[in-house]
């Protein structure tokens, strides 16, 4: 009676190799071709989902191989150790972007511009939180003015956009902001009125307006590499700077005139009586700068690695 054939060549066990594929700006790849070698010649295939991750279950013990294929990026290959059971991290793949042929040279920068944009236009925080005016592409093009009232409008009429407007208005609620206002449903609409006021302002006049007269480039330009120290100063910089349409860097004259106006704009619709036009202003105005500072130091160091509700990579076999 011939042996049972071995829990290696049924390729059957209890361990799992699981990673994500990304590409040199930190933007997960979908759609990857991953090959799995491992122990008596098995093979096994994934394709990674939208979040870069790909899996393999029911792993034996051995050392494995893990290669990746994608579309205009180098390939990739690591090798990992597995244990008999419990699950094993490969190492985070980030491909290099190659020239396939000649085509890609032949897209217009608008055309590129465009497919950056609609990639911008799905970046969510915990994947609901809006995170649009992040380029995470080392080699992003400038909007054109088109493109650019196109992100103001995304995010204007994002749900989440309304949300945190209420959640505003029921901070200054609470807190009897302004105090003439009355804590009944009225008051609370008047709050909610006044914070949309500076939201559209903000993103309006800072995402697209004033970009549109000075030629400048209203989104934050992730660095990921260099030292905290290095980093840290680029999140800065990007509060009073800001990248031209050409790739130059120039004083943030839209960022600032757009905090300035969001201020404004809020303090406007506040009761005459109940404001001091001058310090009210200066200080939201203030407020508004730190919290880009804060924003930006976020965006380099924590927000990237920031992903929930991933969906899983389906595993195939030859």
């Amino acid at each position: 009676m011939p042996d049972a054939p071995s829990p290696a060549a049924q390729g059957q066990g209890r361990a799992m190799v699981s990673g994500v594929v990304k590409d040199v700006g930190g933007t997960p790849v979908g759609g990857a071709h991953v090959v799995l070698d491992g122990p008596a010649g098995m093979t096994r295939t994934a394709v990674t989902d939208e979040d870069g991750e790909y899996e393999f279950e029911g792993l034996v013990a051995g050392r494995y191989s893990v290669s990746v294929k994608a579309e205009g990026l180098a390939d990739g290959r690591v090798v990992v150790m597995v244990p008999s059971s419990g699950d094993v991290k490969a190492p985070e793949f980030s491909l290099k972007l190659v020239t396939v042929n000649a085509e890609v040279e032949a897209v217009s920068p608008k055309e590129l511009a465009e497919m950056q944009v609609k990639q911008e236009e799905k970046q969510r925080i915990l994947g609901v939180i809006p995170n649009f005016y992040v380029a995470y592409d080392p080699n992003t093009v400038g909007m054109t003015q088109g493109q650019k009232l196109q992100l103001a409008g995304r995010t204007l009429i994002d749900p989440v956009t309304f949300a945190a407007a209420a959640v505003g208005a029921g901070l200054n609620q609470a807190t009897q902001t302004p105090s003439q206002w009355g804590q009944d449903w009225a008051g609370f609409g008047q709050r909610y009125g006044a914070q949309m006021a500076g939201t559209l302002a903000g993103v309006g006049l800072s995402g697209y307006v004033f970009p549109a007269i000075f030629h400048q480039d209203p989104r934050y330009f992730y660095k990921a590499d260099g030292t905290v120290k290095e980093r840290t100063e680029w999140a800065l910089k990007q509060v009073l700077e800001q990248r031209s349409d050409k790739g130059k860097w120039q004083p943030g004259w839209s960022n600032m005139l757009g905090d300035l106006a969001a201020s404004t704009a809020t303090v406007a619709l506040y009761p005459h009586d109940d404001v001091h036009w001058g310090s009210t202003t200066a200080a939201n105005f203030g407020l508004n700068l730190a919290g880009t500072a804060f924003g930006n130091i976020m965006e380099e160091f924590v927000v990237p690695k920031l992903v929930l509700h991933r969906k899983k990579a389906k595993q195939t076999t030859p």
